[in-house]
């Protein structure tokens, strides 16, 4: 297997699928699943997630180009697995609010607000260049430091504070332009 960006490659002939899965697992399994967490706020949605966002990885690594980044790839895999669970629930707390609105005044930060917040960003992300999204994706959603950025991309610090603040800067432009409060961002 050869090594790219901290997780190995797949299709060395002496392991079965089965091997492979299991190792992919055992390599990505808990830090898809930390950011499932971070992304949903729900261990259990989480976990739920990272097992769809296996599978689909498992079932698509074939269509990965060897030249793309793995790592990256299978945390657009999970972030767009967990959009689809947000979208989901989004409808149906829709349902919920329009049956049963008793308590109009409005409360402190609330868990719709951040859900929301969460999938523009996501869905922001999405449109930022790869480079990017992993710096960025590691930093806000992972809450890495810029050292351990550099570190588990392999880029010198300078990189990684310069992707930083060009990304952030997108970021709070595509939020902007949807409405979106970019306090959170800070």
């Amino acid at each position: 297997m050869v090594m790219r960006e901290g997780v190995e490659t797949w299709g060395q002939p002496a392991l079965s699928d089965d091997e492979q899965l299991g190792r992919l697992m055992e390599v990505m399994g808990g830090s898809l699943l930390a950011y499932a967490n971070r992304l949903l706020g729900d261990p259990f949605a989480a976990e739920e997630v990272c097992q769809d966002a296996m599978y689909k990885a498992w079932c698509h690594l074939d269509s990965l180009e060897p030249t793309s980044q793995l790592r990256a790839w299978l945390y657009k895999v999970t972030r767009n697995a967990a959009l689809d669970v947000l979208r989901s629930q989004r409808h149906q707390t829709t349902a919920l609010l329009t049956e049963d609105l008793q308590d109009p005044t409005p409360g402190p930060e609330t868990e719709l607000e951040r859900k929301a917040f969460i999938e523009a960003l996501c869905a922001a992300l999405n449109r930022l260049p790869p480079h990017y999204t992993s710096v960025l994706s590691l930093r806000l959603l992972e809450g890495y430091s810029y050292r351990d950025i550099a570190e588990e991309l392999n880029l010198p610090l300078g990189t990684v504070k310069s992707r930083l603040r060009n990304g952030l800067q997108y970021l709070s432009r595509e939020l902007a332009s949807v409405g979106v409060d970019q306090s959170y961002l800070s």
